[in-house]
């Protein structure tokens, strides 16, 4: 791997290391603040952080197939998985969550093994995406292993937020795979982030959730690091796919 890319795959690796706090930190804020004005606030403030540092240069220069179709898995992965995991019914089911959202990579080995050498060998990777989906099985049975009922029973009380997290699931996969080759080298991040906090207002405003807000000290530094977080994952995972091994990316998250 040459020195360019290895950088470009080391920058995309910070991503995953910041994602690991990415759940955690939302569900923080969408207790404080409800879980669709929580989510609105943190990408509204991550998009406002992205234009003070990464503003796009030459935006009229981006691609089209690159901002309607990575722009529009871009957003439909953030809207999902940002409801999925304020929606979700206590801690339990927010493991749940993130555990489902984690089956992007698998699902985008599987992708780029198809795209890039033909259903004839993708098979090949099928072992691992049996094993990871077996180990995402066990982690959500806990202790005991895994429950298929006590599973079943967690979906059927709030199939919404599961079914938001494998729509984002499947959705990030593809984003992942087929953006680098339409982005021409441009990074739309900041961009992408604005028709999120669009797209979440006006989710926020068509379901009409009101809850009471307060800006205590401690939720807005909750809200502060989880845009902030956020923000900076997705800016290096955009140039980890774009200049590193998407591949190797993958395998790793």
């Amino acid at each position: 791997m040459s020195g360019p890319r290895m950088r470009g795959t080391l920058i995309g690796l910070a991503a995953i290391v910041l994602w690991s706090a990415m759940v955690g930190l939302i569900r923080l804020v969408s207790v404080r603040f409800g879980p669709m004005l929580g989510v609105a606030l943190i990408y509204s403030l991550a998009t406002a952080l992205l234009w003070v540092t990464r503003s796009p240069q030459h935006l009229r220069s981006f691609p089209l197939p690159y901002l309607l179709v990575g722009g529009g898995l871009f957003v439909v992965y953030e809207v999902s998985v940002g409801l999925a995991v304020g929606l979700a019914e206590g801690s339990e089911q927010t493991l749940e969550v993130s555990i489902v959202n984690y089956l992007w990579p698998t699902f985008a080995v599987q992708l780029s093994a198809v795209t890039s050498r033909g259903w004839k060998m993708s098979w090949l990777v099928l072992p691992g995406a049996v094993t990871a989906a077996a180990g995402i099985a066990w982690v959500v049975g806990g202790d005991g292993g895994p429950d298929l009922a006590h599973i079943i029973g967690n979906v059927a009380s709030n199939p919404l937020a599961d079914a938001l997290a494998l729509i984002g699931a499947v959705a990030w996969a593809c984003y992942t795979v087929f953006s680098p080759s339409i982005s021409r080298g441009h990074d739309g991040i900041t961009v992408f982030f604005t028709g999120v906090a669009a797209a979440l207002w006006i989710v926020y405003a068509v379901a009409g959730e009101h809850v009471g807000v307060s800006f205590s000290p401690g939720s807005v530094m909750a809200l502060t690091a989880a845009a902030a977080v956020i923000a900076v994952a997705y800016a290096c995972w955009n140039v980890g796919i774009a200049r590193g091994d998407v591949r190797a990316l993958s395998v790793a998250s």
